[in-house]
């Protein structure tokens, strides 16, 4: 399982009350599985790096992760 399929299996249906009293139905997954599907990427991303042959592009692709706004 990817991280972003766990993300879409673990993601509920909340309702947001808003500041004019509107409710709006967000989607929203826990803390715990935030933090899980977070380690589940960097693992995919190890895996996908360690089986590049050229660690030049890997390093260039490293670095443009690295210099990515967040």
């Amino acid at each position: 399982m990817t991280y972003k399929e766990f993300i879409q299996a673990h993601t509920v249906a909340a309702d947001n009350k808003e500041s004019d009293n509107k409710s709006v139905t967000v989607s929203m997954v826990t803390v715990e599985n935030a933090e899980k599907a977070c380690k589940m990427a960097v693992k995919e991303l190890a895996e996908k790096l360690l089986e590049m042959r050229d660690m030049n592009l890997a390093a260039d692709m490293l670095g443009r992760i690295r210099d990515e706004k967040i």
